[in-house]
């Protein structure tokens, strides 16, 4: 993000990392969070 968008601050970043995760599909959300949870064990 920060190499598309030099000039932005943390907070936008977020923002943009958020949007981005809404806009994933499904699948690829149930991907990371499957990800997630084996990391955390």
């Amino acid at each position: 993000v920060k190499a598309e968008f030099p000039n932005i601050n943390n907070n936008e970043i977020s923002r943009v990392l958020g949007k981005r995760w809404r806009e994933e599909s499904t699948g690829v959300r149930e991907f990371y969070k499957t990800q997630a949870e084996t990391y955390k064990k």
